[in-house]
């Protein structure tokens, strides 16, 4: 292992220290609450990376994919309570990747803006579904009752507990993204993304792959809306509409297209950064588009990008300093 990537690796492993501990040192639960919601949207965002950011397919979809996968859990945990949390979360998942694929399969013999309409169209679809849905899902009331998750009795009812819960589940969803992007479908992905002509000629079943990505990222999605179901406990069809889906997309661009670390910091950006803003009042939103499309302009390879060519010019710098003083 060289220097720069020892001292890589000790960055990361402080960052991982210091997401575990961070509900010890905020001041209020708000911040905790936050912080969490930066977890959920990381999930989506990750998620979102699928198609976007690795296949190059332009998905306006994913905040419906995230209300399918929330009211999922939300119907068989708040109308049946004797549904385990989990397993209802584990539905959650299999409706939303299922409706992916589903969508999937006849969208994506279009390409660009046609497929954005297309996957526009189908979040006003089940925008219409949540709201007049009424037996079902409540209507323009939503579903309240929502219970807290439990593992082996023990119940996920603050948002302390939440947070690790949220943690665990991300750490799992980007160990699985990087073995993805690692393996034969991750470079099925890219192929598809840089060229999808030649990568149809070279033997990559390019349906397949798009709605496979489809798939994974409305699977990432249904996760995201079960916990966020049970962190809030009450979920409505407002929480689902189509400026959610631009969001993350924003949080996407920002953090940088394509990468599993730039999906966790535009996650963090996009959350975080309107907080730390709304003490300019009404200003707040004009600040924050203005510095969003700053970084769209002068950083085009997103945050990640900034951040990993400042942060390799530091190891690089401390490794020879280490070396010199040696």
């Amino acid at each position: 292992m060289t220097p720069s990537s020892r001292y890589r690796s000790i960055g990361v492993a402080g960052l991982a220290v210091a997401l575990l501990v961070f509900p010890w040192l905020t001041p209020t639960e708000y911040l905790l609450r936050v912080g969490n919601v930066v977890l959920v949207y990381a999930m989506l965002t990750l998620g979102l990376n699928f198609t976007v950011g690795w296949t190059g397919q332009i998905s306006l979809a994913q905040a419906a994919f995230w209300g399918i996968g929330a009211y999922t859990t939300a119907i068989l945990t708040a109308k049946f309570p004797v549904c385990n949390p989990w397993l209802a979360m584990l539905a959650a998942a299999i409706a939303a990747g299922m409706t992916g694929v589903l969508l999937g399969l006849p969208t994506l013999k279009i390409k660009g803006h046609y497929l954005a309409l297309a996957t526009i169209g189908f979040g006003e679809v089940m925008q219409l579904v949540f709201n007049n849905w009424e037996p079902v899902t409540g209507g323009a009331d939503g579903i309240a009752g929502i219970p807290p998750l439990s593992v082996a009795g023990y119940s996920l009812s603050t948002e302390y507990r939440m947070y690790y819960a949220l943690l665990i589940a991300l750490s799992l969803l980007v160990l699985i993204g990087i073995r993805l992007h690692r393996s034969t479908f991750g470079r099925a992905f890219v192929a598809v993304r840089d060229d999808e002509l030649a990568a149809d000629v070279i033997g990559v079943s390019t349906t397949t792959t798009k709605t496979l990505a489809f798939a994974l990222s409305a699977t990432y999605a249904g996760v995201a809306g079960s916990f966020y179901a049970h962190l809030f406990r009450y979920i409505s069809p407002d929480i689902f509409g189509f400026e959610q889906s631009l969001l993350m997309l924003s949080m996407l661009i920002i953090g940088g297209l394509g990468s599993i670390a730039g999906s966790l910091l535009g996650a963090l950006i996009g959350i975080a950064l309107p907080e730390a803003l709304r003490v300019f009042g009404v200003y707040s939103t004009a600040i924050y588009t203005l510095l969003v499309v700053l970084v769209i302009i002068f950083v085009p390879g997103g945050a990640i990008g900034f951040v990993r060519r400042d942060a390799s010019g530091f190891y690089g710098w401390l490794a020879r300093a280490m070396q010199r003083r040696q």
